[in-house]
């Protein structure tokens, strides 16, 4: 038996429902499309980890999700047995550690753990477990990758251990991350070359044991992207016909009637509501405009207006994101300016401004190949 886990109880389930008189199913859809019918137990990874630890010729990097407490655990307890240190390295990794240390589920914490300052990059036997395993983008593991780390930077003597998969969506994330450390020439290891992750979602053969042991009626297939629902309905309707498959999806109501009839009903769909820094929401559009900014770059003009705003007395620009070269061209912008201020009237300043940023944006379009984001202030 595992040491980390327990076989699901099939016999209690089967007690619990027998006088049910509709049982109902919510489903993880997450596994549906893998090749792996079903999902390896958390104890399989320890022999080869025990020999990549035993190979690597020098400092360790692994990368998994910080709430895998197990998988912590492993690598700590391996850590004592080959006589080296863990660092948990960024601030989720040291939480999740850290609670799970207070509740009693790291024997061997104090044997094997330290914490990043107390260790500098040379340190020997080291093991640096880096959170961010998606390739966030602000995550540890994707500033070791990018030698951006104070501390620790990749060497080709490192052995660094992928000890998770990629979520959909953040696979061409990761693989720039490896591609990275590859031109280091690091000891690279993935679960797609060697068994350092197993997942916590279950494989096809694993749900058909599911369904023929608790016999349900009805059958909501969560947990997944879109696809991957389509594709678990029509893995239930083919291989167990005998229940009922409802398709949900965000925000979507599931309505259980007094007699026990299912009805799904589409609701509203609210966007997400994005939140950055402070817990302050951020709306959309200016999520745009970041985007635009990344991409385009930005350019702000300041004019001085007289008096009766019959000209421009004077002017000041700057730019933002634009290549150096721009620079070489400042006085053919600055003719371009003068002879736009002599045809533009501003005493109608709001289209006249709007106007004089638009014609900023196709000069530049001309020279760059885009328009950068433009904004004209009117003192």
């Amino acid at each position: 038996m595992s040491p980390y886990e327990r076989p699901f109880d099939f016999q209690k389930l089967k007690r619990l429902s027998a006088n049910l008189e509709s049982r109902l199913l919510l489903c993880d859809s997450t596994n549906i499309t893998s090749s792996s019918l079903t999902t390896k137990g958390e104890a399989e990874i320890i022999p080869v980890m025990d020999e990549l630890f035993e190979q690597a010729p020098e400092r360790i990097f692994i990368t998994c999700f910080s709430s895998n407490i197990h998988r912590l655990s492993t690598i700590i307890n391996l850590a004592v047995k080959h006589n080296k240190k863990v660092i948990p390295y960024g601030r989720s990794m040291i939480s999740y550690l850290n609670s799970a240390n207070e509740l009693g589920m790291i024997p061997n914490f104090e044997k094997a753990v330290r914490m990043p300052e107390t260790v500098k990059a040379d340190t020997e036997n080291l093991i640096v477990l880096l959170s961010g395993c998606q390739g966030d983008f602000r995550g540890t593991f994707r500033r070791f990758c990018m030698g951006e780390d104070s501390i620790f930077k990749p060497r080709p003597t490192d052995t660094v251990i992928l000890s998770s998969k990629a979520i959909p969506g953040n696979e061409k994330k990761i693989s720039l991350l490896l591609n990275k450390l590859a031109e280091v020439n690091c000891h690279i290891f993935t679960p797609q070359t060697h068994l350092v992750h197993v997942s916590g979602h279950p494989g096809r053969k694993d749900l058909l044991e599911l369904f023929s042991e608790y016999k349900p009626h009805h059958i909501i297939p969560i947990h997944g992207e879109t696809y991957f629902i389509r594709e678990h309905i029509k893995f239930i309707q083919e291989e167990y016909p005998n229940a009922q498959t409802h398709y949900i999806l965000n925000n979507d109501e599931l309505i259980i009637s007094q007699d026990l009839k299912l009805k799904t009903t589409q609701c509203e769909h609210f966007e997400p509501i994005l939140i950055h820094g402070k817990g302050i929401e951020i709306q959309r559009p200016r999520i745009s405009e970041r985007r635009k900014l990344a991409c385009n770059g930005a350019i702000f003009v300041s004019l001085k207006l007289s008096s009766t705003k019959a000209k421009v007395e004077s002017f000041t620009y700057d730019y933002l994101g634009l290549p150096d070269l721009i620079h070489q061209n400042d006085d053919k912008f600055k003719k371009f300016l003068n002879h736009y201020f002599i045809t533009i009237n501003f005493k109608d300043i709001e289209a006249a401004t709007e106007d004089l940023r638009v014609a900023i944006r196709k000069y530049f379009d001309q020279s760059l190949g885009y328009k950068p984001m433009t904004t004209v202030h009117v003192l």
